[in-house]
């Protein structure tokens, strides 16, 4: 495997191509030698700058006539409870069996209120209404060096092409950070990823068209880049209609 390299040029462009046809849905697959396994190789930053990573396809489309029906909206449904509104809230270890596990603790207390991995503060790991924060090997707080993905779940109701639109940029700001990766899976298929740099809270906006059935996943995944969670709370918010 590639871990803990960066590629770059056709390389990266190849490689991302491959995870983009052949990954499985985060959580679906063991990492141990099967088919479908799971290959978190973080994508390659390609120009030193919030960057667009190449998911081997065009990116935006529109949702063609009429008009579009709110179907989710991860901050006015975002709620305390797991499944309300159709969304879910929990984590994978990608160095673990990279299932999708639940987030169990929710803090309804200042300052952060919202999902956490745990309790008692052993892991970053954490999402509200709009805001992510994943946790890595390297850490602070006094938090486990343990590498966790944060991830927003939505479960389809519909079948057919949904348009996904929303806004990934950081929102802690300072020296420390690295910046960190969001993507969007659907079904185990990576439909769109973005690099963002430490200092940028301008961010990227989500705007795509994706196919789903019934029962299909979408996940709104923040890792921390190069498994340095440093800083890495960042804004990773969207909406779904059709």
């Amino acid at each position: 495997m590639l871990s803990g390299r960066y590629l770059s040029g056709l390389e990266g462009v190849m490689f991302l191509l491959l995870i983009a046809c052949e990954t499985s849905p985060p959580g679906s697959e063991s990492k141990g030698g099967d088919a479908g396994e799971l290959d978190w190789e973080v994508p390659p930053d390609t120009a030193g700058d919030s960057t667009p990573l190449d998911t081997g396809d065009s990116g935006e489309s529109g949702t063609g006539g009429g008009e579009p029906v709110t179907l989710a909206d991860s901050i006015t449904g975002f709620s305390d409870v797991q499944g309300e509104n159709g969304w879910w809230y929990g984590y994978i270890e990608p160095d673990g069996d990279n299932t999708f596990v639940e987030m169990a603790s929710y803090n309804y207390g200042e300052p952060d209120p919202g999902w956490y991995a745990a309790t008692g503060g052993n892991y970053w790991t954490f999402i509200d209404a709009e805001t992510m924060h994943p946790n890595g090997e390297t850490t602070t707080g006094g938090r486990l060096p343990v590498e966790q993905w944060a991830v927003r779940r939505w479960v389809s109701t519909v079948d057919g092409t949904v348009h996904l639109s929303g806004h990934l940029a950081k929102m802690a700001i300072d020296g420390e950070t690295n910046g960190v990766n969001g993507y969007v899976y659907v079904d185990g298929v990576m439909r769109w990823a973005w690099y963002i740099e430490g200092w940028d809270d301008g961010g990227a906006d989500l705007d795509k068209d994706v196919d789903v059935s019934v029962g299909s996943t979408v996940d709104f995944i923040l890792d921390p880049r190069d498994s340095d969670d440093r800083s890495d709370r960042s804004y990773f918010y969207a909406t779904i209609s059709q």
